[in-house]
């Protein structure tokens, strides 16, 4: 018998998508063909597969920690906001098309039955698949014709795993009105609870966790303490948790310009691998100060923000720090947002360079102009040419070069998939959930 499990959450950024990542390795670990599946994503964050189709890069994090290839099976929808409250739709990796978003709620329940074939045809080939919920299911205004979270378990006819957020607050009135929401049959259906980045003394937790099961007739299946990884966020909401600050027991510092509409942001977490770096995330120009570094990132709107940029001042202060030495670095169409004279210096980087590192003059012309434009994915992957960047900016402070990270970013990945597992074995009833999975 095909089996299932589905994390639903009781709202964004309460950390499905990682705990779906961490399932995935355990039962990756136990030899187990696992398939994550999320029928309908909603983010600016996506990715490139080998054949050239865009998914979810949160799936994409997810059939690594699998230890698979990604496949666009794993994310159906991909649902990219754009200015103006269109949305892009992307169905089995390719452009379907742009509407408003009204209108494509009116109009989702045609793709019902596609999504059922394609979980029907991933189910009949794999041993185990993890089924990531949206938002909450508790969203009662977008439940008609749903095939994300209860409608999908329906189709699937899976158990559901409710994660809730202790972090933000609330976590038993989260857990409480989620559930109570829900129909008698969807509410039939939760069959474990897991309260994610708990922070303190469990001895304190203990009361709420027996009123709370009480309350709904639901066992708390883990309470998992919060965990620092450096693993892929796909959710734009996680940025608010990030640095804005310079950390000061770091060497070099790279300011990443927070814009609206970003896309990738996870493009820059390969730099967490230089113990020397400290990497914070800006929207205010009394936050910039002097960094090393400055990265323009990619975005879906860029007229809104050269608009906001020019109006809130940062033009001139990205040319004062460019004439100071700073490293300026304008990833996809964000070149624009420099001015007429930045835009005239700056070094187009080719990857072919950067795969068969530069050679030295080429290096010394990037060093000179201090401004690149980068039209790839994946730079700071690069672990070699990463390393002489920083090695320049080092030694033009005095400090003795360092030498590159020993793993590559992959093997480096491959850890934290590893780390998080093992976080959940320790703090997650796993038993418990392996009768939920099969029903027993």
């Amino acid at each position: 018998m095909n089996k299932s499990i589905m994390i639903q959450g009781t709202a964004s950024d309460v950390g499905k998508s990682l705990i779906v990542a961490g399932l995935c390795r355990i039962y990756s670990d136990r030899g187990v063909n696992v398939f994550p599946f999320k029928s309908q994503n909603m983010a600016l964050n996506s990715y490139i597969t080998a054949t050239g189709d865009e998914m979810s890069r949160a799936q994409m994090v997810q059939s690594e920690a699998a230890r698979r290839a990604p496949d666009i099976r794993m994310n159906p929808v991909l649902l990219k906001p754009l200015k103006g409250s269109r949305t892009s739709i992307i169905f089995n990796g390719k452009q379907l098309d742009t509407i408003p978003a009204r209108e494509y709620y009116k109009e989702k329940w045609k793709l019902k039955a596609k999504i059922k074939q394609i979980y029907d045809e991933v189910a009949s080939e794999n041993e185990l698949v993890i089924i990531e919920g949206a938002g909450s299911p508790a969203e009662i205004n977008l439940n008609k014709d749903d095939f994300v979270n209860m409608g999908m378990a329906e189709i699937a006819d899976s158990p559901v795993i409710l994660v809730a957020d202790i972090d933000r607050g609330g976590v038993f009135a989260s857990i409480y009105g989620t559930i109570k929401l829900l129909s008698d049959e969807e509410q039939s259906r939760i069959k474990g609870i897991i309260i994610n980045k708990f922070r303190g003394d469990i001895s304190l937790l203990k009361d709420g966790l027996t009123m709370i099961e009480e309350l709904v007739d639901v066992p708390v299946i883990g309470v998992i303490p919060y965990i620092d990884l450096k693993i892929d966020s796909e959710d734009s909401l996680a940025l608010n948790h990030l640095p804005c600050e310079f950390d000061t027991t770091k060497d070099i510092d790279v300011a990443v310009l927070k814009l609206d509409w970003l896309k990738n942001f996870n493009e820059f977490n390969s730099l967490s691998m230089f113990e020397d770096v400290s990497v914070r995330y800006i929207n205010k120009p009394s936050q910039l100060n002097h960094p090393d570094v400055l990265i323009i990132p990619d975005t879906e709107e860029i007229e809104g923000n050269l608009s906001k940029l020019k109006q809130e001042g940062w033009i001139s202060l990205i040319n004062d720090l460019a004439t100071k030495g700073t490293n300026i670095i304008a990833f996809g169409n964000s070149d624009k947002l420099l001015d007429a004279k930045l835009q005239s210096r700056a070094i187009d980087l080719d990857e072919n360079q950067v795969k068969e590192t530069l050679f030295e003059k080429d290096w010394e012309d990037i060093i000179e102009g201090n401004i690149l434009t980068v039209n790839f994915t994946g730079l700071f992957e690069y672990l070699n040419w990463t390393r002489n960047l920083l090695n320049h900016i080092r030694l033009r402070s005095g400090k003795l070069s360092l030498q590159p990270p020993q793993l590559n970013y992959s093997e480096f990945k491959n850890q934290q998939y590893d780390v998080l597992a093992n976080h959940l074995k320790q703090y997650l009833d796993l038993d418990a959930l392996d009768r939920i999975i099969n029903k027993k």
